[in-house]
């Protein structure tokens, strides 16, 4: 998530996608906490600083009752991606930063910076910081649980999937089984026992 006016940035109902995160030069990205609901609010101040951040949000499913559409949420509630050289940077402003709270990492000592193959395959899931692709757990005739909506907690087997995030799952329920449609973020891998 890059640079931009407070509405571009902010998780809102409206699809507002935000810009790809620009390539950088040096550095590497760290985690930085931020206010709750203030993902965007902290990125655009850093941004401002100079600094480069990523912040990818989801389509989440309606969660209210008479909720019609998906909102926009950040995948990480309440962190962002900030990338800095740590021996170049003045990287020490980012724990004064509006929005933020801390850089993540021992109390006392240097942020620990966060994997480059993460932040890599983030990034290529992502279309103008929205993630657009599926997690790599969701494919055809693997076990899946349901993790949000009327059916969370339900064990189901994956049928088929596409692009648009939609997941068509087999169901057993009361004796028989049900092909039923839900979408990707209400999903999760099977917990181990």
């Amino acid at each position: 998530m890059g640079g931009g006016s407070s509405a571009a940035l902010g998780v809102s109902d409206t699809p507002t996608p935000s810009p790809e995160p620009r390539p950088a030069s040096g550095g590497r990205w760290y985690v930085a906490q931020v206010l709750s609901q203030k993902e965007a609010y902290a990125a655009e101040h850093l941004t401002r600083q100079g600094f480069q951040t990523f912040c990818p949000r989801f389509y989440r499913a309606p969660s209210r009752a008479g909720q019609k559409a998906a909102v926009l949420a950040p995948l990480f509630p309440g962190y962002i991606f900030v990338k800095f050289d740590i021996k170049a940077d003045r990287w020490l402003a980012v724990n004064s930063t509006r929005g933020v709270i801390r850089l993540v990492g021992p109390r006392l000592s240097a942020p620990s910076a966060v994997s480059a193959d993460l932040i890599g395959l983030l990034m290529s899931r992502c279309s103008g910081g929205i993630l657009d692709k599926l997690p790599d757990y969701i494919r055809a005739g693997d076990h899946i649980q349901i993790s949000a909506g009327p059916l969370a907690g339900q064990i189901a087997q994956i049928e088929s999937f596409d692009d648009r995030g939609r997941v068509k799952v087999l169901l057993r329920m009361l004796g028989a089984e049900h092909s039923v449609s839900v979408t990707a973020d209400q999903l999760a891998p099977v917990a181990a026992t």
